[in-house]
């Protein structure tokens, strides 16, 4: 099973409904058509979160295990332009051991943001992968994060909410 919410992305001029899927892999079809696009194997397990795409850039997270190696979890960038099956082609980074299985990724003022498992919240440059920093605000992490107005929003497995004030620099919890 998976749990990911496809998104749609105009990529090349196309539209297309790009998803991570119970496979492992995260796939792009043409939206009017379903006609497949380009695969990304990522992990041997299902994909419970939702992938984002900035311009022609696809992030995935997992946190399951990975396919050519035993460490589990990876956060990747996928040039979304390819044909066919580009997992070998068109990965432009990737971050290993980041174990983000249940909260889609979120972008906002330049960064990417994943939750991993334990609830800590990771601040990465979308274009190198260069991690700006890590901010721990809880035990236990299922809820995707909300980007707006210089903060993040998140709620841990618990049931409290964070809000927190980010930048390049690092993380504040306000609330």
């Amino acid at each position: 099973t998976t749990y990911s919410t496809p998104v749609i992305a105009t990529i090349q001029g196309v539209d297309l409904l790009i998803a991570g899927a119970a496979d492992g892999t995260v796939q792009a079809f043409k939206a009017a058509t379903g006609e497949p696009v380009w695969k990304f194997v990522l992990s041997k397990r299902g994909l419970n979160t939702s992938v984002v795409v900035m311009g022609h850039n696809v992030y995935a997270a997992h946190s399951e295990e990975n396919i050519d190696t035993s460490v589990m979890g990876r956060l990747v960038c996928i040039d979304a332009t390819g044909k066919g099956d580009v997992t070998a082609t068109h990965e432009r980074w990737r971050i290993d051991g980041l174990g983000d299985g249940y909260a889609s990724l979120a972008l906002g003022d330049g960064m990417l943001f994943a939750c991993d498992n334990a609830a800590n919240l990771y601040a990465i440059d979308p274009d190198s992968g260069q991690q700006f920093w890590q901010f721990n605000y809880g035990n236990a992490a299922k809820g995707s994060p909300v980007y707006g107005d210089g903060k993040i929003y998140v709620g841990e497995e618990a049931g409290k909410w964070h809000v927190l004030q980010v930048d390049k620099k690092g993380c504040r919890e306000l609330d």
